[in-house]
């Protein structure tokens, strides 16, 4: 971890882990590249898990969003809004 430099920044820090998934829509592939920094143990099936349950809360927010407060269908858009 020396390489991170300012560790003294990061108390904890154990590991730097690396999420890439890519999506399919008909013919074209669409790749993200995720970085994580973690104090989770250098064990990729538990620092897996941590990434699925962020990315499921984020998830259950959007639903909340867009169920319940109706937000996507706002059709305001950036600087065409009051």
């Amino acid at each position: 971890m020396e390489w991170l430099g300012a560790m003294a920044l990061w108390a904890n820090l154990w590991n730097v882990g690396m999420v890439e998934s890519w999506r399919e829509v008909g013919d074209q592939v669409a790749v993200a590249t995720r970085v994580y920094v973690t104090s989770l143990p250098n064990d990729v099936m538990q620092v897996a898990k941590a990434v699925r349950e962020h990315w499921g809360v984020d998830h259950a927010l959007q639903w909340v969003l867009d169920v319940s407060f109706r937000e996507g269908d706002c059709r305001i858009h950036i600087e065409q809004g009051a």
